[in-house]
C-alpha cells in the first residue's frame, strides 16, 4: 500500500505522515528530498521558469520578509504550482515504480495536486494507493500553528523577524489551501481541513487511513 498526502505547506502533511508511520509501520518520504534528485538535471537557464520559488527565494536570500513583501499572494502560488508541475514526471514515476514493485510507503509533500494526481490512481492500481489531503483555511489559526512550532531549522520562524510577515505567509497557505480543497472535490479525493482541533484531526486521520 502507497500513502499519498498532499497540500500546502504546515498543514500537517508532516506530521500526519509520521502518525501513520509509526501505526503501520511503513517508511516514509518526503518530497522535498525526493525532488532535490530531479533538479540538478533542469537546466540553470530554465530555473528561472521552471524552478521560480527556488529563484525567488534564493534571490530574497531566503528571507520571508523580504519574499513576502516583493511578491503577492498569488503569485506565490503560482510559483509553487509551476514547480510542482516541473518535478512531477519525476514524482509520477517514483509512484508508478513504487505501485509496480508492490511497495510499502508513505510520500507526502506540497508537489502532490489533485489535478496531476488524478491521472495516476487508475482503476488498476486504486486499490494500491490510499491518497488524502490536507489544507487551512483560517488565517488566524494558521498564524498561530506559524509561531507554535518548535522544529529545528523551521524555515517560517528561522526566516522571519518581521511581525507582520506570519499574516502574509497564512494568507498564502490559505489561498494555496482553497486551491487544494477544490481540486480535490474535483477529482473526488479526500481532504481534511485541519484548522481546529489540529492533533485530533491528525489522529482520526491516520487512523481513518
Amino acid at each position: 500500500m502507497i500513502y499519498l498526502i498532499g497540500g500546502p505547506p504546515r498543514c500537517g502533511k508532516t506530521t500526519l505522515a509520521e502518525a501513520l508511520a509509526k501505526k503501520v509501520s511503513f517508511p516514509y518520504f518526503t518530497l522535498d528530498h525526493v525532488t532535490s534528485v530531479v533538479a540538478p538535471y533542469i537546466r540553470e537557464q530554465e530555473y528561472a521558469t521552471r524552478l521560480p520559488l527556488h529563484v525567488a527565494r534564493q534571490e530574497t536570500n531566503y528571507s520571508n520578509d523580504v519574499f513576502y513583501a516583493r511578491y503577492p499572494t498569488e503569485q506565490i502560488v503560482d510559483f509553487y504550482l509551476c514547480q510542482a508541475e516541473t518535478y512531477w514526471p519525476g514524482v509520477e514515476n517514483f509512484i508508478k515504480y513504487a505501485v509496480g514493485d508492490e511497495h510499502d510507503l508513505i510520500l507526502e509533500g506540497w508537489q502532490i495536486l489533485p489535478h496531476l494526481l488524478h491521472a495516476v490512481v487508475t482503476p488498476e492500481n486504486q486499490g494500491k494507493l490510499k491518497v488524502i489531503f490536507l489544507y487551512k483555511i483560517n488565517a488566524e489559526s494558521i498564524v498561530s500553528g506559524l509561531k507554535a512550532n518548535t522544529v529545528r531549522n523551521d524555515w517560517v520562524v528561522k526566516n522571519t523577524k518581521d511581525e507582520g510577515t506570519f499574516q502574509a505567509i497564512a494568507k498564502m497557505i490559505s489561498y494555496f489551501s482553497s486551491y487544494i480543497e477544490k481540486g480535490a472535490k474535483v477529482y473526488d479525493f479526500r481532504s481534511v481541513n485541519t484548522d481546529i482541533d489540529f492533533e485530533q484531526k491528525i489522529k482520526e486521520t491516520a487512523e481513518a487511513l
